[in-house]
């Protein structure tokens, strides 16, 4: 993780492990903590941040 900006955390990883970081990172935020409400996570990927939305 190189950036956190509010709620986005921006992540920079070779482009052969963009799909498994995605998985992982969503894993995680998804399952940080039981709640009765599910937590989603959204992830996106691009070149730059721009790029990612």
């Amino acid at each position: 993780m190189i950036l956190q900006v509010h709620d986005e955390l921006d992540f920079e990883c070779p482009v052969d492990e963009v799909e498994r970081l995605t998985a992982m990172v969503r894993d995680v935020m998804e399952h940080v903590v039981d709640l009765r409400v599910p937590l989603i996570a959204e992830a996106s990927t691009g070149i730059t941040w721009a790029d990612a939305k």
